[in-house]
């Protein structure tokens, strides 16, 4: 039964080893960047700019003649602070 199933199937039989591990890629592996353009920068103390000037500011930079308005509003807290914290 079994060489019968071998002749039917044989398409669906390879020699072919599995597949192997992809290697781990390390620092040494990944070269410097290509056709690199910064545009902005936003990092953590960055949260306080108004998207909407940080949206300019990256449009200023060029590639985003293309780019279709969002209407974007971002609701806005009053923190109160007493004696130099936040009460």
């Amino acid at each position: 039964m079994g060489e019968i199933w071998i002749q039917c199937f044989s398409c669906c039989i390879t020699d072919e080893p599995p597949p192997k591990r992809r290697h781990r890629i390390d620092r040494s592996m990944i070269g410097s960047p290509t056709n690199f353009r910064h545009t902005a920068h936003v990092g953590s103390g960055d949260m306080n700019v108004h998207l909407n000037s940080l949206q300019h500011q990256m449009a200023s930079k060029g590639g985003y003649e293309y780019a279709i308005p969002v209407n974007v509003q971002i609701p806005v807290v009053d923190v109160k602070i007493k004696n130099g914290e936040m009460a």
